[in-house]
């Protein structure tokens, strides 16, 4: 959202690429953190709500044609529509 400079950004990245392996432990694969970081570098969402937009891409395998992802956070319905979700706003 453009709140964070490029550095902080980059740190944050390295750090959540640090913890994947705790996650991995709790059923949270490997890729979800990669592509959440990804989904925050595209569209304006808070780290939470991209970590939830990536799971729902793992667990359609990355097809999201077809899926509904549903959410009340404009931002995040905006993204999830973008990427080829349709989208149901609460």
């Amino acid at each position: 959202m453009g709140q964070i400079s490029v550095d902080r950004f980059a740190a944050g990245k390295k750090l959540a690429a640090s913890v994947v392996r705790d996650w991995a432990a709790g059923g949270l694969t490997a890729n979800i953190v990669p592509d959440a970081c990804s989904l925050l570098e595209l569209y304006p969402l808070r780290a939470a709500d991209a970590l939830q937009l990536a799971a729902a891409l793992e667990a359609c395998e990355h097809q999201p044609r077809g899926y509904t992802f549903v959410t009340a956070d404009q931002h995040q319905a905006d993204a999830a529509r973008r990427i080829g979700f349709s989208v149901e706003a609460l």
